[in-house]
C-alpha cells in the first residue's frame, strides 16, 4: 500500500464508524440495516471490528434488537470472525459489566453444549473445539480486568447445567469445559466440582425414576461418561491437589449426597478417592461415625449414615483389618448399648428404626468382610452376636432378605439352629420400606476399570452353598426348643 493511500484508507474507516456510531446514538435507518446485517450474518466481522471501538454506545435496552441479533451468532463462523466477536464482547462487558456480564456469560455457557458441537473423545482434558477455547480466552480476559465477575461466572456455570434428558454428547461437553474453567479459574474449583456432582446426581435421580429399561440405559450411559471423566481427574491430580479435591467431596457428601435416598452411583467419587489414600478412609469413616451415633441429629441422617458405614467398609477392598474389626466393634458395642435399654420389647421397625438400620449395617459388614474376621476365633463370641440375634427385637427378621439369608448362613453364626428353617424364607414381621445399600453393586460399563481393583464384588466364601443339613435343630436342646417355639408363636 502506497504512503499516499494510507491517509485515504484510514479516512474511509472513520468514515465508517461516525456512520456506526451514528446508526448508535440515532437508531434510524442506518441502525435497522445494521441490526439486518447483524442478523444475516453480512460482513460480520468487519461489523464487529467496527463496534468495538464503539462499545460504550450501545445499551441494552437501547438496542435490544441489535443484542438480539448478536446472540444469535453462529460459531460455525470461520477462526478469525470468531475471535473478532469474541474480542468485542470481551470489549462490551468491561464498557458496561453491569448489564452485559450476565447475558454474555450466559451466551458463552450456553454454547458449550450445543448439539452441532462435536464430541472427539470422552476425557476430561480432551482437545475443545477451536471457538471454545477462543470463548474460554475471552472469560479469562473478562476476568483479569474485571475480577469481581468471578462471582457471575459461578452464579452462570448453575444456572447453565444440561438437563438429563440432553444428550450424552451435550452432557461431556459441558463437563470438559468446566474442567477448562478449572486450568485458569482454580478459585472457583469448589463450586466447578460441585456443579459436576450434580450433574451426575440429577442423572442418578432420572436414572432411579425412569420408566423403561430403554430410558434408564440412556441415562446410565451418560451418568457412566461423566462418571469416568471424574475418576480421570481424581487420577491425575498431585497428592496436594487431590487432599483439596477430597475436602470438597467431602463437603458436597455432607451438603446433598448423603440426604439423597437410593443414591447408585454418585458416592463412588468418594469411594475412588479414599482408595488413594488411608487418612480419607478415616475422614470419611469419622464423619460417618459422628453422623450415626449423634442422638443431636435428625434420624433419617443418622439412619443413611451407618447404612453407608457398614456398606463402605464392606465394600472397599482398601479398608484395613485394623479399621474393618474397630468399626465393627463400634456397631455392636452401640447395639448392646440399645439391648441394655430394650431387652423385652417386641419387634417394631417404626419404633426402633435405628436399631435395625445399625444391624442391617453390622450384619451386611460382616458378610463381606467374613473372610478377614473370621481369622480371629474370639471375635464373633466379643460382639456377642449370639445375644443380639436372639433378643427379643429379632434383628434378622427385620434386616434386608439378601442380607439375611447370607448373614445366618456363616458358620459362627449358627443362625439356623435359633429360628429353625431359613429365615429370609420367612415372611417379613410386617410391610416396611426396604433398606436401601449404597456401595452395593457397580454396573457402569466404561468407568468400572477404575473401580473393580478396589471393590470387593462378592463374598469370598460360598455361604450360599452351605446346606441347612449341617445346621440340624437338636430337638433335644430345650432351651433352644422353647426360644423356637416362642419365635414361631409371635
Amino acid at each position: 500500500m502506497s504512503t499516499k493511500s494510507q491517509p485515504t484508507q484510514k479516512r474511509k474507516q472513520k468514515a465508517v464508524l461516525a456512520q456506526v456510531v451514528d446508526a448508535l446514538r440515532t437508531r434510524g435507518s442506518s441502525y435497522r440495516y445494521l441490526v439486518k446485517s447483524v442478523s444475516e450474518a453480512q460482513n460480520l466481522r468487519h461489523i464487529y471490528s467496527l463496534l468495538t471501538h464503539c462499545v460504550s454506545l450501545v445499551d441494552s435496552n437501547l438496542h435490544s434488537d441489535l443484542i438480539n441479533a448478536m446472540f444469535g451468532f453462529s460459531w460455525s463462523a470461520d477462526t478469525e470472525t470468531i475471535k473478532v466477536f469474541v474480542n468485542f464482547l470481551t470489549h462490551l462487558i468491561s464498557a458496561n459489566p453491569d448489564q452485559f456480564l450476565s447475558p454474555v456469560f450466559g451466551f458463552y455457557f450456553s454454547s458449550f453444549c450445543l448439539p452441532e458441537v462435536p464430541l472427539t473423545k470422552i476425557d476430561f482434558k480432551s482437545q475443545l473445539p477451536d471457538f471454545a477455547r477462543i470463548v474460554h480466552s475471552g472469560i479469562k480476559k473478562v476476568l483479569q480486568v474485571n475480577p469481581t465477575g468471578i462471582f457471575q461466572l459461578t452464579s452462570t456455570l448453575l444456572q447453565n447445567l444440561p438437563h438429563p434428558v440432553w444428550s450424552l454428547q451435550r452432557q461431556v461437553l459441558y463437563a470438559q469445559n468446566m474442567f477448562a474453567i478449572l486450568e485458569y479459574c482454580p478459585v472457583i474449583k469448589e463450586q466447578i466440582i460441585e456443579s459436576l456432582v450434580s450433574m451426575i446426581t440429577n442423572l442418578d435421580s432420572s436414572y432411579q425414576v425412569s420408566s423403561s429399561d430403554e430410558t434408564s440405559q440412556n441415562y446410565a450411559e451418560k451418568e457412566d461418561a461423566l462418571i469416568n471423566l471424574m475418576f480421570s481427574y481424581t487420577f491425575s491430580l498431585s497428592e496436594k491437589d487431590r487432599d483439596h479435591y477430597w475436602r470438597i467431596l467431602l463437603k458436597i457428601f455432607d451438603k446433598s449426597i448423603i440426604f439423597t435416598k437410593n443414591s447408585k452411583y454418585t458416592q463412588y467419587l468418594l469411594f475412588y478417592c479414599c482408595s488413594f489414600n488411608p487418612k480419607y478412609v478415616d475422614n470419611f469413616l469419622d464423619y460417618l461415625c459422628n453422623k450415626s451415633f449423634n442422638e443431636k441429629i435428625p434420624n433419617q441422617i443418622r439412619q443413611q449414615a451407618v447404612t453407608y458405614l457398614g456398606a463402605f467398609v464392606g465394600r472397599a477392598a482398601f479398608v484395613s483389618y485394623p479399621t474393618v474389626k474397630q468399626v465393627v466393634r463400634l456397631l455392636c458395642e452401640w447395639i448392646n448399648r440399645y439391648l441394655d435399654l430394650h431387652e423385652g420389647s417386641k419387634p417394631d421397625f417404626a419404633k426402633h428404626t435405628m436399631f435395625y438400620y445399625v444391624c442391617q449395617a453390622t450384619f451386611y459388614l460382616v458378610l463381606y468382610k467374613y473372610s478377614m474376621l473370621s481369622g480371629n476365633e474370639h471375635f464373633f463370641e466379643f460382639c456377642s452376636f449370639d445375644r443380639i440375634l436372639q433378643s427379643s427385637l429379632k434383628p434378622l427378621k427385620l434386616c434386608d432378605q439378601e442380607t439375611a439369608k447370607g448373614f445366618s448362613q456363616l458358620p459362627e453364626i449358627d443362625a439356623f439352629r435359633i429360628y429353625k428353617q431359613p429365615l429370609y424364607q420367612r415372611q417379613p414381621f410386617f410391610e416396611r420400606t426396604p433398606i436401601a445399600i449404597p456401595f452395593h453393586s457397580y454396573e457402569l460399563d466404561t468407568s468400572s476399570k477404575f473401580v473393580e481393583a478396589i471393590y470387593q464384588s462378592s463374598l469370598e466364601e460360598d455361604f450360599n452353598a452351605i446346606k441347612l443339613e449341617d445346621f440340624a435343630f437338636d430337638e433335644k436342646d430345650e432351651s433352644e426348643n422353647e426360644f423356637m417355639m416362642e419365635f414361631e408363636d409371635e
